[in-house]
Formats: C-alpha cells, sequence, structure tokens
C-alpha cells in the first residue's frame, strides 16, 4: 500500500507538468498564427494607397495575393463611374512601373470559370480560383484536386477561359 501511495504523487506531479506544457505549446501556436496571420496583411495598407494613387480605382473591395514566378497583389475595386476593375501590383512594386489594370466587364467571370471547370471535372474537389499574371498574360489561377488524387493548377485565359498552363502534382501524403 505504500508503494502506491508514493506513485500518486508522482503521477499527479507528472500529470500536472504535461498540462503546464501543453498549455505553453498552445498559447505559442495561438500567438504564431496570428503573427502569421497579420504578416500577410502587413502590406495591404500601402498596396491600397499604391493603387488608389496609381489608378483610376477609388473604393477598394478585396485584396488577394498571388504567387507565381512573381508575386503579385490583385486588388478589386470601383473607380468613379463604378467601373469594376481589378489591379495587379508585383510584391516589389517600383513606381516608375505602370499596374496593370483591368475592367471586370472584359473578362470571364469567375463563376463561368468555375461553372466550366465543375462540367468537366465532377470528381474533383476544389480548393480555390484566383486571378494571376504569368508571364505578363492575365489568367485565372483554378486550385483543385482532381479524380486521381493529384493537386492541380490550371492556368485559364482571364479573356476566354482558354487552358494557357497546367501543373499536377501527385500527392505523397494526405
Amino acid at each position: 500500500m505504500s508503494k502506491e501511495k508514493s506513485r500518486y504523487p508522482l503521477f499527479k506531479l507528472s500529470f500536472i507538468a504535461f498540462v503546464f506544457i501543453l498549455c505553453i505549446m498552445l498559447v505559442y501556436f495561438t500567438f504564431l498564427y496570428h503573427k502569421t496571420q497579420q504578416n500577410k496583411t502587413a502590406d495591404y495598407a500601402k498596396v491600397k494607397e499604391i493603387v488608389m494613387e496609381q489608378t483610376q480605382i477609388i473604393e477598394i473591395d478585396d485584396i488577394l495575393r498571388f504567387h507565381g514566378e512573381e508575386a503579385f497583389y490583385v486588388v478589386f475595386g470601383t473607380t468613379e463611374n463604378n467601373e469594376e476593375k481589378i489591379a495587379f501590383v508585383p510584391f516589389e512594386y517600383h513606381h516608375e512601373e505602370p499596374i496593370t489594370t483591368i475592367n471586370q466587364s472584359e473578362i470571364i467571370s469567375q463563376e463561368n470559370i468555375l461553372n466550366k471547370w465543375r462540367n468537366q471535372c465532377s470528381n474533383c474537389k476544389f480548393i480555390k480560383i484566383i486571378p494571376g499574371k504569368v508571364n505578363d498574360e492575365l489568367v485565372w489561377e483554378l486550385t483543385y484536386i482532381d479524380s486521381t488524387d493529384r493537386y492541380v493548377f490550371d492556368y485559364l485565359s482571364i479573356y476566354d477561359g482558354t487552358q494557357y498552363e497546367q501543373l499536377r502534382f501527385k500527392m505523397l501524403f494526405k
């Protein structure tokens, strides 16, 4: 009986230490996640300022990030005439460079691209769609997992939806 009593404080102390370490790890990873999310959006105020100075856009609706050979901020906004536009601002923007802007009325819509994709790939799992710029070509980057479990990046012309490029990656781990 005395052996059981002597093990109990050790078990209790080990359990308290485990819970304490678990709590510290939870706080640390929560802080790390929050800091990472802040870093992703840290430059958005600067990007808004650049777009409003350098383009006709006066109101910004959304900012996304596109990562290709060159990374871009993709800015959705409207002009004084209520024209919806998309601006592509390089991460490494220099003020002498013009910012590429397009009218959303001149492109194939995101919904049309998704509907066409759903009709062609019924057993696929959608990940995301975002406008982008690849080799100075404006594209929709459609990301999904196909029916053979490959991670696919489909680059489609932003103007007519024709395929520009496709990358397929075999998934080693799930």
